[in-house]
């Protein structure tokens, strides 16, 4: 009889890399004129020829828009998405 493995929930590990946000939904929480908002939208890790390893950020209500993370330059707070509805949220105001 095979067994199936358990897939592990990626959004429950401490300190994650950026890279365990690709393909998942992420909220990215910033200061916007000293109050805290958070955009919704869907990351992709990907290596740019210029900027090396990044995460992709597209927002489902703009996807036009888009924030870029480089792993390289990357200091910021990755927490577990569950109370804003996604499976990660980034915290870029964090000090």
């Amino acid at each position: 009889m095979a067994r199936r493995r358990k897939r592990t929930d990626q959004s429950s590990l401490v300190d994650p890399k950026l890279s365990a946000l690709d393909q998942r939904t992420v909220a990215v929480q910033l200061q916007v004129m000293g109050q805290k908002r958070v955009l919704l939208g869907r990351g992709a890790y990907e290596r740019d020829p210029d900027q090396g390893a990044v995460l992709r950020i597209r927002f489902d209500t703009d996807p036009d828009s888009e924030i870029l993370i480089q792993e390289a330059h990357w200091s910021g707070k990755i927490l577990p998405g569950k109370d804003v509805g996604c499976d990660y949220l980034i915290e870029l105001d964090a000090p």
